[in-house]
C-alpha cells in the first residue's frame, strides 16, 4: 500500500477576504509519519462513522468542486494539488474556527483508493516563521502530539476514481462530537446522508403536514393510500422523490410532500425505508367528512378494511367498513 501525506497551516480568512497565506509539507517518514497512519488513517475506519455525501452543483447537475480537488489529488497526490483544498479551507474558515493543521492522507492499493482528510486545532503562538511557504516537521509534529485526540476528520473510500465515485463518505469531529455545519456544509460541499431512521422521519413527517394542510380530498386521499402501501416497504434503498414516482403521485400531491422535506437534496437521498419506524409516526389514517363525520383506523390496514369509492365530482367520495361492533361511544372536540 503505496500512502502519502501532505500537511498544510491554515489560517481562516473568511471573515477578512484576505488571499490565504499557507505554508506547507509532505511527511514522508519518521515517527510522526506512523503515529499519523497508526491513530489517524488507520483509525478513521472504525471512527468515521457520521455518512455524508458531495452535493450538487447550483444548477442542479451532477458536479462538486471539492469533489473534483478530491479526484484530482487522488489522480496525481502532489503538494500542489493538496493545496487547492487547503486554500478552499481558509476561504471558507472564519476567526472562530481558528489556525487550523490540515492533514491529507492518501492511499492507493491497485484499484482501492483511499483519502483522510483531517484537520486538528494549532497554536499561533509557537509558530517559529510565520509567512514563510514551507512548514516545519517540527512544528506538525509539536501540534499533533498537543492535539492528537480533538480533530476533525473525513473518509473517501472508492475503486475507481470515475464519475460515479466518491460521492458519498464519512465523517466525525471530536472537538464539538457534532460535526461542525462549516466542516460539513462550507468545506466539504456536502450534506448529511440519511440514516434508515432519520430518512423515514423525515418522509413521514413531510406525509403528515402534507394531510394536515389544505388540499383538494382527492390529493390527501392520493398521499394516505400511499403512505398506508408503504408499510410493506421497497426492498431496496429508496429515496422520496421515487417513493411518490412510484407510487404514482399527481403532481399536486408530489408537491404537497416534497415542499415539506429539508432540502432538494433531502428529497433525492437515497434510504432505507423502517417499517417501525413509519407504524410510530404515521400509526392511524383519519378521513374526514364536511358533514363532521371522521372515519378513523389503523394506518397499516386502513385501505384493506375501509373502501373507498368517488362518487358525484371529484371532492366527494363514499367510504364504507364491514365488521364486529366492538365499541360505540361519545367523544369530546378535537
Amino acid at each position: 500500500m503505496s500512502l502519502r501525506i501532505f500537511s498544510y497551516l491554515v489560517a481562516p480568512t473568511r471573515t477578512s477576504g484576505a488571499t490565504p497565506d499557507i505554508s506547507g509539507t509532505e511527511v514522508t517518514s519518521g515517527p510522526l509519519f506512523n503515529m499519523l497512519r497508526a491513530d489517524i488513517f488507520d483509525m478513521s475506519s472504525r471512527e468515521c462513522d457520521v455518512p455524508i455525501y458531495f452535493t450538487r452543483g447550483p444548477d442542479g447537475k451532477q458536479s462538486n468542486q471539492v469533489r473534483a480537488r478530491v479526484i484530482a489529488h487522488l489522480k496525481a497526490p502532489s503538494y500542489a494539488t493538496g493545496l487547492t483544498l487547503a486554500e478552499h479551507l481558509s476561504k471558507v474558515s472564519s476567526n472562530k474556527s481558528g489556525l487550523g493543521l490540515l492533514f491529507l492522507i492518501n492511499s492507493n492499493s491497485g484499484s482501492a483508493h483511499e483519502l483522510v482528510i483531517s484537520r486538528f486545532p494549532a497554536d499561533r503562538g509557537v509558530l517559529a516563521e510565520p509567512g514563510t511557504s514551507r512548514l516545519e516537521i517540527e512544528y506538525v509534529e509539536k501540534v499533533f502530539m498537543k492535539n492528537n485526540r480533538a480533530y476533525k476528520a473525513a473518509r473517501y473510500t472508492g475503486t475507481s476514481l470515475g464519475k460515479s465515485s466518491f460521492w458519498r463518505g464519512r465523517v466525525i469531529d471530536k472537538q464539538l462530537g457534532e460535526p461542525a455545519a462549516y466542516w460539513i456544509y462550507d468545506f466539504l460541499a456536502s450534506d448529511l446522508q440519511l440514516t434508515s431512521r432519520a430518512g423515514t422521519r423525515a418522509f413521514a413527517a413531510a406525509v403528515k403536514a402534507a394531510t394536515q394542510e389544505k388540499h383538494p380530498a382527492h390529493v390527501k386521499a392520493e398521499i394516505a393510500s400511499m403512505a398506508t402501501l408503504l408499510r410493506t416497504p421497497p426492498a431496496v434503498p429508496t429515496s422520496a422523490v421515487e417513493i411518490l414516482r412510484q407510487y404514482g403521485l399527481s403532481e399536486a400531491a408530489t408537491d404537497a410532500v416534497l415542499k415539506h422535506l429539508p432540502n432538494p437534496e433531502t428529497a433525492a437521498a437515497t434510504f432505507r425505508i423502517d417499517k417501525e419506524e413509519l407504524l410510530q409516526l404515521l400509526p392511524y389514517v383519519s378521513a374526514e367528512f364536511a358533514t363532521g363525520v371522521v372515519v378513523l383506523g389503523p394506518s397499516e390496514s386502513f385501505d384493506k378494511d375501509v373502501q373507498k369509492r368517488r362518487v358525484g365530482d371529484a371532492n366527494e367520495w363514499e367510504y364504507t367498513t364491514r365488521g364486529v361492533l366492538t365499541d360505540e361511544k361519545f367523544r369530546g372536540r378535537p
